[in-house]
């Protein structure tokens, strides 16, 4: 990290900074990380700062070496190259049949084929011929400090950060239902070639042409995302205390998933499904307020999170929810409890029920978005000893 520009005119500080890293691992080989911010002061309330980021995860042990467990996985009822399933009696029956005939359906039993269970027999675990994940992180962004004496505008702050990131190569499991239909979906696999990438998840029993789902960790495409973080600070005297104002913003301008044939679904605005956290609002707020006065301080949190719509129901629309939790603190400090910090407090004031929804994490919601509590008391009691 070196100052190129210092008290300069138009350039209080013009600061670059360089990172480079190799690192040579046993299972996948050599790779490199390696970074460059810049930051730049033209004038004393300004910061501009800007950086790129080129970061590497190799795979862990589990994802390397997971011993394959045997299970059983869900598939599409009926499968594809069942001969009363939709794929076998659609306009494109020939080519599903050249593809059944390719993964190994005996020629003999694909006129009759006759599969309506809804899971069949496979593994899952780990993969040694991983590669590893790549990412790409691009930021800009800009920090304004009052300047002014003013009491009431003296202690003001406010950041706004652009950020863009790209994730190639990322690894995870694909399942077995997805896998099969988007091999014979026109849209995935539209010359219904066998060596179409979800075609390569299962694979067929030589003698009954059953599937065997093959559910292995893999470099399974990609992420892309941009949007815009925003934190402004702000407190002054207020009668005989002060308050404080803390407020958080942040807008999910694009969050784009690259499956592994390349094709990219946006899932910004859409809740559930994919695992916990992969709900994404487009617009999250979270707005803190405090007053202190002396040993009391007193608090009030205001969290927003935009409506989405469900990510494969997409006509279910969840609307915006608000949370609002208050409390109060009190720090004794003289007389005989002098140490003692007791805080009371309500989180989730309104007591808001979380939203139910067809794609659903746990418990017919998303515990990772939303309060599955409901509204609740607290009590907290500290004491240092002097």
């Amino acid at each position: 990290r070196a100052p190129e520009l210092k008290e300069r005119p138009g350039a209080q500080l013009l600061e670059l900074g360089l990172g480079y890293r190799y690192s040579d691992y046993s299972q996948v080989g050599g790779v490199n990380s390696y970074k460059a911010d810049l930051l730049y002061r033209p004038v004393s309330p300004l910061r501009l700062r800007g950086s790129y980021q080129h970061a590497v995860r190799a795979p862990s042990i589990e994802e390397l070496y997971f011993p394959p467990v045997s299970n059983q996985f869900i598939v599409p009822m009926p499968e594809p190259c069942d001969a009363n399933s939709p794929a076998r009696t659609g306009p494109d029956r020939a080519r599903v049949e050249a593809l059944c005939l390719a993964q190994g359906v005996p020629a003999a039993l694909l006129p009759n084929f006759d599969f309506e269970l809804r899971r069949v027999d496979g593994i899952a675990g780990g993969n040694p011929d991983l590669e590893s994940e790549q990412a790409d992180t691009y930021t800009v962004g800009f920090t304004l400090t009052s300047q002014l004496h003013n009491p009431r505008v003296r202690d003001l702050q406010l950041s706004v950060d652009w950020y863009q990131i790209t994730i190639d190569d990322g690894i995870g499991r694909w399942d077995s239902e997805s896998a099969v239909a988007r091999c014979f979906d026109p849209k995935y696999n539209p010359a219904y070639d066998d060596g179409n990438v979800y075609c390569s998840f299962f694979t067929r029993d030589a003698i009954t042409g059953n599937i065997f789902a093959q559910i292995l960790d893999r470099n399974i495409g990609g992420l892309e995302t941009a949007g815009v973080d925003v934190q402004f600070d702000w407190g002054f005297a207020a009668g005989p205390g002060k308050l404080g104002l803390n407020a958080l913003l942040t807008y999910v301008d694009y969050w784009t998933y690259l499956d592994p044939s390349g094709f990219a679904i946006d899932y910004a605005g859409t809740v559930g499904g994919g695992g916990l956290g992969r709900s994404l609002p487009r617009w999250k707020s979270l707005l803190n307020v405090s007053y202190a006065l002396g040993e009391l301080g007193l608090m009030a949190r205001w969290q927003h999170i935009d409506g989405m719509r469900d990510v494969e129901y997409r006509d279910f629309e969840v609307p915006a929810y608000d949370y609002v939790d208050v409390g109060a603190s009190y720090a004794f400090e003289a007389g005989p409890l002098h140490g003692l910090h007791a805080r009371v407090g309500i989180d989730n004031v309104f007591d808001q029920a979380p939203p139910i929804f067809p794609t659903w994490q746990q418990a017919n919601t998303d515990p990772s978005q939303y309060d599955v509590l409901g509204r609740r008391y607290y009590l907290r009691l500290t004491y240092a000893f002097p």
